[in-house]
């Protein structure tokens, strides 16, 4: 790999997720590393001791022997400078983006195609993420049941055991019919399934950036999302913030953006404005910094 990197006379070589090349500090070329989160040290026990290890060197090595480091958000740069010892001068934060299809406003007609195609209702509370226990889904289930609204709860993404859990808390709830559990959203479809929704619940104990919360933005839909970890930075005033333990907390939340029109468009102007801290031109202009002081 080496020998490669010296012969293609590179300026600089990035290492887009976690690690970098073993030995790239011996050659003439400098080096960056975008270290994304550091979960599996924070929340040791949702991994196995074999990858705690395997990531423990990979992206300590890399953060070791890179030019500059580039942290997804400011909480990541301090985990990487609690975690690693690294200094803090070494490390620049330059948030992520989204996927453009989710810039594009679906008419009605779109949106009423996608909803007939997912059996979606025409109104809902919507979650996206995979579906394992640190992104807290049940939690949200317990808030969402415990308000009594006739709006649909609706959960996007790819399951794990955790699901096995949810549907054994639902099984004896009489209102169980009204949580709705889909794993099968194609990517063109994703940002109508945002745009269809009335409140966007991202309840998750912990995140490197949190890309949907970006998706959400855009879909000019309102986030309800934790306090603490990187949300704040993420969405900004654009959302309410609840503890992810506190299902009253959480449920009031969505009563509140429910049935206040004018809190809802509100928070719905203000995640259009907090969306344009990561449009692509912002982030490749911050990223081209980076290259450009290397």
């Amino acid at each position: 790999m080496n020998n490669e990197i010296n012969q293609t006379h590179l300026d600089v070589f990035h290492g887009l997720s976690n690690e970098l090349p073993w030995n790239i500090n011996k050659t003439n070329v400098k080096s960056v590393v975008t270290i994304h989160d550091l979960i599996f040290l924070r929340y040791p026990e949702y991994y196995s001791l074999i990858d705690r290890n395997i990531y423990s060197a990979k992206f300590s090595h890399a953060c070791r022997i890179a030019d500059k480091i580039i942290a997804t958000s400011e909480s990541t740069k301090q985990d990487i400078i609690r975690f690693f010892g690294t200094e803090a001068s070494k490390i620049e934060v330059v948030y992520q983006t989204c996927d453009p299809i989710f810039r594009i406003p679906a008419d009605e007609l779109t949106k009423e195609e996608v909803r007939r195609k997912y059996d979606l209702p025409e109104q809902y509370i919507l979650y996206v993420g995979t579906i394992e226990k640190r992104k807290n889904a049940l939690t949200l289930v317990k808030a969402y049941l415990n308000k009594k609204t006739d709006i649909p709860l609706v959960l996007v993404g790819k399951p794990t055991p955790y699901l096995a859990e949810i549907k054994k808390f639902l099984l004896h709830k009489s209102d169980s019919n009204r949580v709705l559990f889909r794993h099968n959203i194609e990517t063109p479809d994703l940002p109508v399934v945002y745009q269809s929704a009335r409140v966007f619940v991202y309840p998750s104990l912990f995140e490197g950036f949190g890309i949907p919360i970006v998706e959400a933005l855009l879909s000019g839909v309102p986030i309800i999302t934790s306090n603490g970890s990187c949300f704040g930075e993420t969405a900004g005033e654009a959302a309410m913030y609840c503890d992810p333990f506190d299902v009253d907390q959480m449920g009031d939340c969505i009563h509140t953006i429910l049935n206040e029109p004018e809190t809802r468009e509100q928070m719905i102007s203000k995640g259009f404005l907090q969306a344009t801290r990561f449009s692509e031109e912002v982030v490749a202009s911050n990223l081209m910094g980076v290259y450009t002081n290397l």
